[in-house]
């Protein structure tokens, strides 16, 4: 990505929003499906025989306008006259469809002729190879003896590839391109996470590689520090549905008993919780990440700092407790990934427009952050009426 702004548009980011977008499918197909693609690659030479669209379109189309799915209803989805974005739609969801059954045939193919213990390294093949290696040690039908599943079906392994992939896509993206916007803003924020960034890559010469990043990531606390705030003061989605279950509950707020009634749903307000002052401080509406960072006295340098554990239920954005998400690690690696190549080599630099000062500039990406709107996920208002450039550094 970083390569392409160099070499098309001189370090200037087009459209940090769908840019960032794009960078993430390529990471969702790669990690859950094995399909990799370069950054900007032409649709045309990613179109594999037998197929009319890649994959790479059937899931951004397919994640892109699922709220189709709930506006238009399934009978009239198969009408042969559609307007295009709804036709788009059906036709990417069939034709995904079509690329999973291929993908997990293959894989199936594949574990019963090798006796390699190895597959590639995706969630797909990981799901099948674990739904074999059950069938073979248990040796047990579809059912356990109560009824319940012990093998997961086609249906439910697509069910669950596509689930990972909306409720992971939108969300990293999200987060990535809000930091990318507070960091071009406040330079000095940007300075404290490249000082990490110098002194763990820099001792690294490997780091790119899958093995090597794990190793380093424990280390890079400021990485993860910035996203944890951008998530407090940007979270993805505003409210976190939750549901009392088949029994009450009575919470104490304050001096009070309130008694919540069973079977009841209960709307989080994530914005208002991760920005209480009490909680937070005087300075919570402000994007400061290194509220995130203790130090040890046991160490000395950056190994001496350590992450703080958010306050218990004032920070919610993988949700808490036995429905947190799944997707929390891959997250964070992603983020942490992408933060860390970008500003290894590079800085993000607001590009001032004619006769405009670069604190000016610097103010008004700050107002375009925080003019935000909901729908399945937050977005700003107004991205492209900033300019934001990835430059070489000094």
């Amino acid at each position: 990505m970083i390569h392409h702004y160099q070499r098309t548009s001189q370090g200037l980011i087009c459209d940090p929003v769908d840019d960032v977008r794009e960078l993430y499918l390529h990471v969702f197909t790669s990690v859950c499906f094995g399909f990799t693609y370069d950054f900007k690659q032409p649709e045309r030479d990613c179109v594999p025989e037998g197929h009319s669209r890649s994959y790479r379109y059937c899931l951004h189309t397919s994640l892109k306008d699922i709220l189709i799915l709930r506006l238009v209803p399934s009978l009239a989805m198969r009408f042969p006259a559609l307007p295009q974005r709804i036709k788009n739609f059906r036709d990417a969801v069939a034709e995904m469809r079509q690329y999973l059954d291929e993908m997990i045939s293959n894989c199936k193919n594949n574990f019963r002729g090798s006796r390699k213990k190895t597959q590639n390294d995706n969630l797909l093949s990981f799901m099948v190879k674990r739904n074999r290696n059950l069938e073979v040690e248990t040796r047990m039908d579809k059912f356990t003896d109560d009824g319940s599943h012990a093998l997961l079906t086609e249906s439910e392994i697509r069910g669950n590839l596509f689930t990972y992939s909306l409720g992971g896509h939108e969300s990293s993206a999200h987060t990535l391109t809000f930091a990318i916007y507070l960091l071009a803003a406040l330079p000095e924020q940007q300075a404290w996470l490249m000082e990490e960034i110098d002194e763990v890559l820099g001792g690294r010469p490997d780091w790119k590689s899958q093995d090597a990043f794990m190793d380093i990531f424990p280390r890079l606390k400021r990485c993860q520090a910035a996203m944890n705030e951008t998530l407090r003061l940007y979270p993805s989605v505003t409210v976190l549905p939750k549901c009392t279950g088949s029994k009450a509950t009575t919470l104490l707020i304050g001096s009070e008993d309130r008694r919540i009634p069973a079977n009841a749903n209960v709307f989080v307000n994530m914005p208002s919780i991760q920005v209480h002052q009490p909680v937070w401080g005087t300075d919570a509406m402000h994007w400061k990440p290194d509220r995130w960072i203790m130090e040890s006295d046991r160490m000395k340098g950056l190994d001496s700092e350590q992450l703080k554990a958010p306050p218990d239920g004032a920070f919610l954005p993988w949700s808490e407790g036995k429905r947190a998400c799944p997707g929390k690690r891959f997250s964070q690696v992603g983020f942490v990934a992408a933060l860390a190549t970008l500003l290894y080599k590079h800085r993000l630099e607001v590009i001032p427009n004619v006769e405009e000062s670069l604190e000016n500039a610097r103010e008004r990406v700050m107002e375009v952050v925080n003019d935000t709107y909901a729908v399945m996920t937050v977005h700003m208002h107004k991205p492209l009426s900033v300019r934001i450039g990835v430059l070489k550094r000094s």
